[in-house]
């Protein structure tokens, strides 16, 4: 590879919030997940042979919602129904890589744009809540 390059990538992605709740007589974890199909188009940046830097557009497709919840006395998991969602997500992506000569190892933060609630329900609860996530990622390099 050159100094420059573009790097498209098709991504399965799930992201969400996490959150701990309690009471007097009983204490929980609510996990709310969306799950997404995400192309990003990242233009790749190498410095030297070692490490490259990644920035680009993203746009997911969400295709799936949950709600997992756990307590002292029940464990609870639905499907969300995916109309109460924006069906689209789409944000900035930048990261770093470190290449090594069969792997490359890095790490990349994409922050969202679009709000994630498509419904009075879902705007209740998420407000403006927009997706941002970091992520950790190996790929191998076929040369």
């Amino acid at each position: 590879m050159g100094a420059f390059a573009i790097q498209p990538e098709l991504n399965f992605s799930t992201k969400g919030a996490s959150t701990e709740y309690g009471g007097s007589l009983f204490n929980g974890e609510a996990d709310f997940n969306l799950s997404y199909i995400e192309l990003p188009i990242l233009a790749v940046f190498r410095v030297g042979d070692a490490f490259d830097v990644h920035a680009g557009p993203y746009i997911g497709y969400l295709v799936g919602a949950n709600f997992e919840a756990e307590d002292n006395f029940f464990t609870t998991e639905t499907d969300l129904d995916r109309d109460n969602f924006k069906p689209l997500d789409y944000g900035i992506a930048a990261g770093l890589a470190f290449n090594f000569d069969t792997i490359s190892l890095g790490a990349r933060y994409n922050f969202g744009l679009q709000e994630v609630a498509d419904s009075s329900e879902a705007e209740t609860l998420l407000g403006d809540a927009k997706n941002s996530v970091a992520q950790l990622y190996i790929s191998f390099n076929v040369k």
